[in-house]
Order: C-alpha cells, then structure tokens, then sequence
C-alpha cells in the first residue's frame, strides 16, 4: 500500500512472467498478497509441480485455512482453491507448496515482486476490485476521522 491507500500485487514466475496489477483504495495488504499469489498461479506452468514463496505470513495461512475449511470469502482467494485443487487432480497432493521468506533479504523475486507492487499502486485499477476487507478498512478510516472532531467519542450530547 502506497501512501495513497492504493494496493497493488506483484509477482514474478522464475523463468518466466512477472508484473503487477493495482486493486485500489478498496483493498486491504491482505488481498494484495492473495492476488499476487493467484496470478503468479495462473502463470505458472500448469504441468509442474509449483512453489510460492510469499513474505506474507498471514496470506500463506489464509490460503491455508481457506483450503482445510473449504470457505474462501474474496474471489481472488476462491480462484487461488480452485487452481490448487485442480493441479492436485492433476499432478498429486504436492503439486502446490507454499514457503515464507522475509521480506527485504535481498532475494531477487521477493525484491522484484515487491518492486512491482509498489510500482502498479501508482497506477489506476483497470477492474477496480471491491473487497470486505477494504470496505471494513475504509469505514474504519471514516470512523477514526469522525473521532478526530472536538468532540467525537467523549459522551452524549445532552441538549
């Protein structure tokens, strides 16, 4: 997320595509990372068996619990099961893997997808995306806003 509030995703496929996309004011750092991984899914070679390293702890678990409870609550993190599930078909229980790598240790993806990121959250959104999270985020940033009024938040207004 830029300073904006713009989100983006990167990805880079090991000899093979990378780029980012901009998913807008309405996203959160979450679904950016989902995103990501959904398309660096669909640009990888659909024949192998498939590595996804992410510096995102919290997108990797999301993925993770989305699979073993079969509930996938964004599209993105829907389209990500399904691919997964389909490779499984085709390729075996290991045909997806996922790893956590920290993020800025110089590994040159990690750096890449994360400079592509940042460069789509300057872009505007060909499809802008809508998410629950983002919509959560975006009442929150209004409420907070509200609170900052002399005033707000300190009791009932008796008149």
């Amino acid at each position: 997320m830029n300073e904006d509030g713009m989100v983006g995703a990167g990805w880079h496929v090991e000899g093979g595509t990378q780029g980012g996309v901009t998913l807008g004011k309405l996203a959160t750092v979450w679904d950016g990372e989902v995103c990501g991984v959904r398309v660096a899914l669909e640009d990888a070679p659909s024949n192998a068996n498939v590595l996804i390293l992410s510096d995102s702890q919290a997108g990797i678990a999301a993925v993770k619990k989305a699979g073993c409870t079969r509930k996938a609550r964004t599209n993105d993190l829907k389209v990500v099961l399904m691919d997964i599930k389909e490779r499984q078909a085709r390729l075996g229980p290991n045909a997806v893997s996922f790893g956590w790598v920290r993020a800025h240790n110089e590994l040159f993806g990690n750096e890449e997808t994360d400079r592509l990121a940042k460069t789509a959250t300057q872009l505007y959104p060909e499809d802008l995306q809508i998410i629950e999270g983002g919509l959560k985020q975006a009442w929150r940033m209004i409420r907070e806003e509200e609170r900052r009024v002399k005033g707000a938040g300190m009791g009932r207004v008796v008149k």
